[in-house]
Formats: C-alpha cells, sequence, structure tokens
C-alpha cells in the first residue's frame, strides 16, 4: 500500500520527510490508528533522504501511502504531494510533531465544518526537558509574545480546507512553510485551536534553534 492510488475525497495529512529515521515511527505510531484510518489517509513525502526513513515507513506502517523525491526541499516535497490530488481537509505536518489520531481527526471534522476560507493552527507544547537554558528561556519568552497569542504557533502544523488552498498557487521554496501560509490570510480567517496541542521537541542547543 506504499504507493496506492489516494482517494480524490479524503481528508489527507501530508508530511514532508527528510532524514526523520529517529523520531518517524514515533510520530506515525500515534497518527496511524485504526480506529482512525477510515476518517483520513496520510501522505509521505521522502525528500532528498540519505537514511532509512523510507524504508521505515514502507516497511513498518502499510496504510501509509510513501512516495520520493531526489532533491531535499519541503516545499518541493509539499508541491509533489498536492500534485497527486489528494482529498480536503489538507493537515500538513511536520515529521517530529507529535499529534493522536484522535486529535487529528477531530481537527479535520472542526475545519470541515466552515463554509469559508479557513486556515486552522492547533495550540503546541514544547518539549524543552533536554534543552539548554538558553533554549528553554527562548521558548518561555516566544510563548508571550503577542503574535504567538494572536495567531498561534502549531510548530509545523496546519489545516486548510479547499477553499482556503486555492488563495495561492504552488508552494514556494522557503524554509518557513507556516510563515507563508500566515501571510495569505487575514487575521479573522486564522481559527486557532486551542483545546488541540500537538507536543514537539525543542532543539537542544542554542546552535540547532538558530539552524
Amino acid at each position: 500500500m506504499n504507493k496506492q492510488s489516494l482517494l480524490l475525497n479524503k481528508p489527507t495529512i501530508i508530511i514532508a520527510a527528510y532524514n526523520e529515521a529517529s523520531v518517524i515511527r514515533d510520530s506515525l505510531k500515534q497518527l496511524s490508528s485504526d480506529d482512525y484510518l477510515d476518517s483520513y489517509q496520510i501522505l509521505i513525502v521522502c525528500n532528498g533522504c540519505t537514511d532509512n526513513t523510507e524504508e521505515i515507513v514502507r516497511r513498518e506502517f502499510h496504510s501509509v501511502c510513501c512516495h520520493s523525491i531526489k532533491k531535499a526541499s519541503k516545499a518541493l516535497a509539499i508541491r509533489y504531494a498536492e500534485s497527486l490530488n489528494p482529498g480536503f481537509p489538507r493537515l500538513y505536518l511536520d515529521a517530529d510533531v507529535h499529534l493522536s489520531a484522535k486529535d487529528a481527526d477531530r481537527l479535520i471534522s472542526i475545519i470541515g465544518d466552515k463554509d469559508t476560507a479557513t486556515l486552522m493552527i492547533p495550540s503546541s507544547t514544547i518539549v524543552t526537558a533536554n534543552s539548554t537554558a538558553l533554549v528553554k528561556s527562548f521558548y518561555r519568552y516566544w510563548y508571550t509574545t503577542p503574535y504567538v497569542k494572536r495567531s498561534g504557533y502549531g510548530a509545523g502544523t496546519y489545516l486548510l480546507n479547499a477553499l482556503a488552498r486555492r488563495r495561492f498557487n504552488i508552494w514556494p521554496e522557503l524554509v518557513a512553510d507556516d510563515a507563508f501560509i500566515r501571510s495569505q490570510f487575514s487575521f479573522n480567517e486564522i481559527h486557532l485551536e486551542t483545546s488541540i496541542k500537538v507536543k514537539v521537541k525543542a532543539p537542544r542547543t542554542l546552535w540547532s534553534l538558530l539552524k
């Protein structure tokens, strides 16, 4: 089922994965629950991987649709995923983000009820247990900023309904894809879903954070 045909009318979780062998299992174990796979499909595009990310997905997660491209580029991976014409709503998720199948289903259901162009962003929890004091201080301050309080910080997680996706043509080759997405919508078109939190592991060092 690694390259099965995607269902055009089925909500889709899109994951662009680059050398994510150390985290992809944990992320997919939560998302690929049999109780919710009737509700959505998972599409992973491995891009420029030099580790065994793709092998792990194909060998261990048969319900996940796995494709690959040669160039390491998140934007190109998302472009490729969308060229397969998967269904809506679309949930774009970083490979190192932890989101339960139950919460993914809830997010998709909530945005699916919207009849206007909507960008949905869940809240997030940054796990800093293994981070240095400077990194911890950064995130403590970051979560107090007006930007985060007003429009959220989904930590690499956002959803678009079909009307919202028509707002722009193709993904630009940017690193900060979530910042680009926010720039396409007014404040009133951004739905911050505070009842659901994704979990992501913070960088360990300040240098890793800066990169």
